[in-house]
């Protein structure tokens, strides 16, 4: 039945009908000066539809732009017809008013589901009237172009497209185009993808022609196009790009859900260039008075000696805005700017806590430089200063900034060395851009290759540890890499020769710039979540009874893990290795998982029992989640550590080895064997090895009884290539082949292991107590003063000096 299928999916069936029949809302042609063509709106509201919405209700066919639903029409004192059929849109909220009178962001957006009715439907409301625009649409449409700055080059013949790795937009003649206004949609479709430079909405330009991405990025232009030629006047001719759409009906048939974010991001291509428009206005009326928040983003942030940042309640915003204080995006803190009177705003101003994010925020931007390894020592002494973080030079604070010119990115030209071999050359760029070439990269085929960076880290929801790259050979090799760690990307081209220190050192001091900027945005959004989550704390509960989540596991309540006034969801606390909490884990009833949004993961953990527990405890045990972490620590009779994921099982043992250097390091690792059969891969047992490597620790890995944590040698295997076209299709993959990986899915962990494995929980204890104990003895032998081996007492029995019960 169409109402079980998902929103999206049902509005990506109708689009596939319509692009078929040409009849979808961006192929239909729209000209200036005709009749107009506005975009579904709320004449209740006075607002416009946006993203899927819109595209769900331009696709209804109605020549009437108003929607509303059955309570709003009877609110205008007008009347749905009876048997009208009504059109689903969705909405989110990402806010919820407190009874206290505050509005709160939630931790997780809600999704919620409306009927609407369009005009032609509804009796008794009053005809359309559409005005023409109060603004010449040639003339605004040209300002818009002006005010981008983007680059444009007129002279192609019959040509129009934009150039990713240049950053210039290409167009014919404007005397080749029939009218101004046709011009004008042209260049704006291509402003359109111009929006999508790793600089300005980041989107992935780097697919060749008649490829999957290069049709998404048209999709999302075209879209975006229509939805600007609607704002402006300006018209819309989906003539120009008639040619995808083959391409966008098989996107579609193959991934629905592309149509929610291709109408998702031609809302930020929309946005994004008004926005243009409007800040050259701003820039325009404030002259050349204007203060430094008009200026470059160097230039934007306050000087410490200059600035004072605010701790201003939400509810007391338009007070201190109204007195002159300015918001500051990058610490995300309200700030007295300079030249204005700091006094009328005492009673915010204490007591307040810099972080360290706004601490960065107010210092001068480094300049970086490109200083080749060899020259290292004598920049060093001009008074260049390593950043670790960035992994390269800058300028210091004492340094003579005459000798370091030499170093500057822009003073060093390409030296040429001996010629290589493409993939030795494109091998050479990747690793110049902080990629891990190894094994089988790089693969040249033209196919998108994902691929390890150096300096991966766990958890917070980045791209995490991947960079990906497309290499083509040809006649002459060309390629593109993109590392979202640093956000820096290359179109690549073969030079036949090597890339040299000087120029190698040019990219990473442009990676340091746009590195340390992606860090101290990272930390503010983390310090901002670490506030939210310290608030929510004052509303929860110590979870004094087993909640679902625990009743389900089979373990007990620990002290310092909490829950909400209804003792349904179970809260858990991440804190790092001095003690300070960052986020919180919340798990549902039925055991879903998620993590405060926007908070620290990585080096963040849970100490089961508190960690003045784990100070006493006699060894650091470590698992991944926290219903293993609870099940160790009940077998073991002391604290244990619950690092929620195994990318941060690394970042957790070093933190806790670190402070704690004389306890033996255990990681009771996650044993997916699951995943090796669905993704080539089993990051359990891969990340706790890593995780022991770095420590000196053990690695403990659950065994099951036989035939409960291992693939049936009698059924055909199951391998990523089989599984992924399962996931595609619903096909290629048995009812047993699917039973018997939801087995293994079932037991990973020693949680498992106590709660589902026929072992149960005394198959637990034989197998975790000997193995903990055995490292505690290891580790008091390595400790113990040389010549006292020979006199020490007879090594107790296994499973002695632990708690047993």
């Amino acid at each position: 039945m169409e109402s079980q299928k998902p929103f999206y999916a049902t509005v990506a069936e109708r689009l596939i009908e319509q692009l078929e029949a040409g009849t979808a809302p961006w192929q239909k042609p729209w000209r200036a000066g005709g009749p107009p063509a506005p975009l579904p709106m709320n004449p209740a509201t006075g607002r416009r539809y946006k993203g899927i919405n819109a595209i769900q209700l331009a696709s209804r066919g109605h020549a009437d732009p108003r929607w509303m639903t059955y309570k709003q029409a009877e609110a205008a004192g007008a009347r749905v017809r009876p048997g009208e059929a009504g059109t689903s849109i969705q909405y989110w909220k990402f806010t919820e008013d407190q009874p206290q009178g505050q509005t709160v962001r939630l931790e997780r957006p809600r999704v919620f589901f409306a009927t609407v009715f369009n005009a032609e439907q509804i009796d008794g409301l009053p005809p359309l009237a559409l005005r023409a625009p109060d603004w010449n649409p040639v003339e605004r449409a040209e300002q818009l172009l002006q005010a981008s700055g983007a680059r444009i080059e007129h002279g192609e013949s019959n040509r129009a497209f934009y150039r990713p790795d240049t950053d210039t937009i290409h167009l014919p003649a404007r005397t080749q185009f029939a009218t101004p206004a046709e011009y004008y949609a042209i260049a704006l479709h291509e402003l359109g993808h111009w929006s999508g430079h790793a600089s300005r909405l980041d989107r992935d330009q780097s697919h060749p022609y008649a490829s999957v991405g290069y049709a998404q990025e048209e999709l999302r232009a075209e879209i975006a196009s229509m939805m600007l030629g609607e704002e402006l006047g300006i018209g819309h001719d989906p003539g120009q790009h008639a040619a995808y759409v083959g391409n966008w009906i098989t996107l579609l048939r193959n991934d629905p859900l592309e149509v929610f974010r291709a109408a998702a991001d031609a809302e930020k291509i929309q946005g994004y260039v008004r926005g243009l428009e409007q800040h050259h206005d701003q820039a325009q009326q404030a002259g050349p008075a204007a203060p430094a928040l008009a200026q470059s983003p160097a230039q934007r942030v306050p000087q410490a000696q200059r600035a004072v940042f605010l701790h201003v309640p939400f509810e007391h915003k338009e007070e201190a805005k109204a007195l002159g204080a300015r918001w500051h995006r990058q610490a995300q803190a309200w700030f007295v700017p300079a030249g204005v009177d700091a006094a009328p705003f005492s009673q915010w101003t204490h007591p307040v806590r810099t972080s360290p994010a706004q601490e960065r925020a107010l210092q001068p931007d480094r300049a970086y430089l490109a200083v080749p390894y060899g020259e290292r020592k004598v920049a060093k002494a001009a008074g260049a200063a390593w950043d670790p973080a960035a992994r390269s030079w800058f300028v210091g604070p004492d340094a003579d900034v005459q000798k370091l010119t030499r170093w500057q990115p822009g003073s060093l030209g390409a030296e040429q060395g001996p010629a290589m071999r493409p993939q030795e050359e494109f091998a050479q760029a990747l690793r110049a851009m902080g990629c891990v070439v190894s094994g089988e990269h790089p693969v040249m085929d033209g196919k998108k290759h994902r691929i390890a960076v150096e300096g991966a880290g766990a958890g917070n929801g980045e791209a995490g540890g991947e960079a990906f790259y497309i290499g083509h050979l040809a006649a002459r090799s060309s390629g593109y890499i993109k590392n979202p760690q640093t956000g820096i990307d290359m179109q690549w081209k073969a030079k036949g020769y090597r890339l040299e220190p000087g120029e190698k050192q040019r990219m990473l001091a442009e990676a340091g710039s746009k590195l340390r900027a992606r860090a101290d945005a990272l930390l503010q959004m983390q310090e901002q979540a670490a506030e939210r989550v310290r608030l929510q704390m004052g509303e929860l509960l110590p979870a004094a009874q087993p909640t679902p989540y625990m009743q389900a596991k089979g373990i007990a309540p620990q002290a310092g893990v909490f829950t909400d006034g209804e003792g349904k969801r179970t809260c858990v606390p991440m804190v790092d290795a001095g003690g300070r909490q960052w986020s919180m884990q919340y798990i549902e009833e039925n055991g879903a998982r998620r993590f405060a949004q926007d908070g620290r993961r990585d080096g963040c953990f849970h100490a089961v029992g508190g960690l003045d527990a784990l100070a006493r405890a006699p060894a650091l045990v470590i698992g991944e989640g926290y219903a293993t972490a609870s099940s160790l620590s009940q077998s073991l009779g002391f604290a244990t550590v619950a690092a929620f994921e195994p990318g941060n099982l690394p970042a957790v043992a070093k933190a806790l080895h670190a402070r704690f250097p004389g306890k033996p390091v255990v990681i009771a690792a996650d044993d997916d064997r699951h995943l090796e059969l669905t993704q080539g891969i089993n990051p359990g047992r891969a990340k706790a090895r890593e995780a022991a490597r770095s420590t000196g620790g053990t690695v403990l890995l659950p065994v099951f009884a036989v035939g409960e944590n291992r693939y049936p040698a009698g059924l055909p295997p199951i391998t990523p290539q089989n599984y992924r076209e399962h996931l595609r299709t619903g096909n290629g993959l048995a009812a047993e082949q699917l039973a018997a990986l939801a087995q293994m899915q079932g037991m990973t962990d020693f949680n498992d292991l106590a709660q589902r494995s026929a072992l149960g929980r005394q198959g637990l204890d034989r197998q975790v107590r000997p193995a903990v104990q055995d490292a505690i003895e290891k580790r008091r032998l390595q400790r113990a003063p040389q010549g006292d081996a020979v006199r020490q007492a007879p090594k107790p029995a296994r499973g002695a000096g632990l708690r047993v019960g």
